[in-house]
């Protein structure tokens, strides 16, 4: 049996498919960024699924492509985890960004980014993945993703700034006041996850001007930073992938229209593709 994982801050999709049988099994845990959790961090939450730990004898080969996963130390702090709970499989790690462009290729060149919890962009001929800028993750960059935009707005809450009605709305919604929201955030073991949490919230009042400004601006200092840095970013479609791509869809759509760029595929998860280039490497497990 194989194990496919696609992994974002926030949840990781499992499929595990075998040649003797037609029925994929599917999966969800949480999300497993290596930048936020260790190897014994991950290692607990994997032995929490009662599901994967079913998939243990039959499980022989394992791709995890995950956020986070970029250099060899992180993805050796995922494999070591995963490892714990399936201790005789073979194991291979790979960045997200590997799943994003396995899951828009359409045999051109092309831009593909990642708008989740997290983002990340990269510019793919077909061979080769290259980065123009890097990811500085949920403290320094994340740009247009659920972690700046949700922070922008709780930002705007805490600072005041927003208009009394959205405030209202804002406090009837969540359980806290204004007085404990900077304890609240130093909390939290993922501060990227709480931040992307109040996602639904800003999408279902994304009308009011001063959030659809808040997205907008969120989108456009992407695309400057990560789009429109890459040579010939006019001439390629931008494909996208990720939960704020997919639900934002609409405002996401102005801004690369307004700053020229194309639009390709918008996915909300790249898993299926993946899953099926899997299955057409013909492996007999």
């Amino acid at each position: 049996m194989i194990l496919i994982a696609e992994s974002g801050s926030t949840k990781t999709d499992w499929v595990a498919f075998s040649n003797n049988s037609n029925r994929d099994v599917k999966i969800s845990t949480a999300g497993f960024n290596p930048h936020i959790l260790n190897t014994n961090d991950i290692g607990k939450q994997l032995f929490q699924s009662q599901e994967l730990k079913k998939l243990v004898p039959q499980v022989k080969k394992i791709y995890f492509y995950g956020a986070g996963c970029s250099s060899a130390s992180m993805k050796k702090v995922v494999k070591d985890a995963i490892r714990t709970l399936f201790p005789t499989a073979t194991i291979e790690v790979h960045h997200d960004l590997e799943a994003a462009v396995r899951g828009t290729w359409d045999g051109n060149p092309a831009i593909t980014s990642i708008l989740g919890t997290g983002s990340n962009c990269c510019y793919f001929d077909g061979k080769t993945i290259t980065q123009t800028k890097p990811s500085l993750g949920y403290l320094l960059g994340d740009e247009g993703s659920g972690n700046n935009i949700g922070g922008k707005l709780y930002k705007a809450i805490v600072y005041g700034e927003a208009k009394q009605d959205l405030e209202n709305a804002f406090f009837k919604e969540f359980d806290f006041g204004r007085s404990e929201m900077v304890t609240l955030l130093y909390s939290k073991e993922k501060p990227n996850e709480f931040l992307a949490s109040f996602m639904p919230f800003i999408k279902t009042n994304s009308d009011i001007p001063f959030i659809n400004t808040i997205i907008k601006e969120s989108f456009t200092s992407f695309t400057k930073t990560h789009i429109k840095v890459i040579k010939n970013y006019q001439n390629v479609k931008c494909h996208f992938i990720g939960s704020v791509a997919w639900h934002f869809q609409k405002e996401l759509k102005e801004v690369l229209s307004k700053e020229k760029i194309q639009i390709g595929e918008i996915l909300i998860s790249p898993l299926n593709d993946l899953v099926e280039y899997h299955k057409s490497q013909n492996i007999r497990l």
